[in-house]
């Protein structure tokens, strides 16, 4: 598999613009009471990250395992952030799951268990801790 790139862009008025590769856009913005355009934090964004990444190969495991997913949500806490470090980052992430499915408990403990160690990429991704890197380039001309 290649690369992925999403751009992020300023939008007039305040507030920011992601654009994926197919073309899917969503709103970021400040957070309440600091102002600018509403719209998605930073952090939540890569909370549902994760839980999307979760919740859609959960319920390919379930499907192909013949457990019948009718219904599944996961809900993603970020836990342990300290006003004390700087960004406030989050330390860790506790998902809760709910499916509803003739598997039972343990085919939904199973697909669990399998996303997390084997297909979910954003939680590979988050638990191996890529390396970072950022590039300056001059603006692109106008008009």
């Amino acid at each position: 598999m290649g690369e992925t790139e999403v751009t992020v862009e300023s939008v007039p008025g305040g507030g920011f613009r992601a654009v994926s590769p197919r073309g899917a856009t969503l709103s970021m913005g400040a957070a309440p009471g600091e102002g600018g355009a509403a719209g998605w934090q930073p952090l939540e964004l890569l909370m549902a990250a994760l839980a999307g990444c979760m919740a859609m190969d959960v319920q390919t495991i379930l499907e192909r395992s013949r457990a019948e997913p009718t219904a599944g949500r996961i809900s993603v806490r970020a836990t342990e952030r300290s006003d004390d470090v700087p960004g406030r980052p989050a330390q860790g992430f506790e998902l809760t799951h709910e499916w509803d499915t003739t598997g039972g408990t343990e085919a939904v403990q199973r697909a669990i268990r399998l996303a997390a160690e084997r297909y979910c990429t954003v939680q590979l991704t988050v638990e191996r801790g890529p390396s970072i890197s950022h590039l300056v380039q001059e603006p692109h001309p106008t008009g």
